[in-house]
């Protein structure tokens, strides 16, 4: 699989920027090819709250003109993909000529390295070329990557252990979770036909905490832990104490949501 890395960074750590520089790789096979870029982009904080509003308040709202408003962020949405891929890949650019290589390779992986805040906040799911279509729906692979992973797994002779950790606090409401599990079991067993899947049951952050620390003891450790599920972005002080493993914490916080044990009567 061939693989476009693109790796930003702000040009300015010690406050708030819209100015990136963008290293990019195209990696085929054992050929590598490197282009530098540096870019100009800023969501307005009208755009930043729109959004915000839309992947995390919208699905729950209240709000009497929710979908009135929820319509004209969808509108919004190929108007901030086109600008944003307009300024990763402008015409003539180091990083165009990079792009044009990469359009036809049907079998690419995309990664984005945001290596600070301000990077790791901008849209790049909704980069959208010229033509319409969208870079993450068209690649095979979209994915985030942090700063410093290596650009292959290192496979040891033993066997490859995932442990896929499927969370569905919210019961018959949750998607199923076939409909993920089953592209993460095809994709790493074409890589790795010989790999161990262990689904955590029951999904709770007690039981992960056993499983995890019996196989380490056991010398058998999991290289990959899958957990696919929900967070919340809340403020714990303001809610049950019950809820949260630790003592709370002020302030809006990201937490990830385990199912809980049902108790026996």
């Amino acid at each position: 699989m061939s693989r476009l890395r693109l790796n930003i960074r702000s040009k300015q750590s010690d406050s708030i920027s819209d100015e990136f520089v963008i290293d990019g790789e195209l990696i085929e096979g054992p050929d590598k090819c490197t282009e530098t870029g540096r870019i100009s982009f800023r969501l307005s904080l009208s755009e930043r709250q729109d959004l915000r509003w839309y992947w995390e308040d919208y699905g729950d709202s209240n709000e009497p003109q929710a979908d009135v408003r929820a319509e004209r962020i969808e509108r919004l949405l190929p108007l901030i993909g086109t600008r944003l891929f307009t300024a990763v890949f402008p015409d003539e650019s180091q990083l165009a000529s990079l792009w044009k290589r990469v359009r036809n390779i049907a079998d690419l992986r995309v990664e984005i390295v945001a290596e600070d805040i301000d990077s790791d906040l901008l849209p790049w799911e909704l980069m959208r070329a010229s033509d319409g279509s969208y870079v993450a729906i068209e690649a095979n692979e979209f994915v985030r990557v942090m700063p410093g992973t290596p650009e292959e797994l290192l496979l040891s002779d033993e066997r490859i252990r995932v442990l896929l950790v499927i969370s569905r606090p919210f019961m018959h409401r949750d998607v199923s979770y076939q409909a993920v599990a089953h592209r993460i079991l095809e994709n790493v067993r074409r890589k790795v036909p010989n790999a161990d899947f262990a689904v955590l049951r029951p999904p709770t952050l007690e039981r992960m905490e056993a499983v995890l620390r019996k196989a380490s003891t056991d010398t058998h450790p999991f290289q990959i832990v899958h957990f696919d599920g929900h967070g919340e972005y809340v403020d714990a002080t303001k809610l049950d104490p019950d809820l949260f493993t630790g003592s709370p914490i002020a302030g809006r916080r990201s937490y990830l949501l385990f199912e809980r044990p049902i108790p026996r009567s």
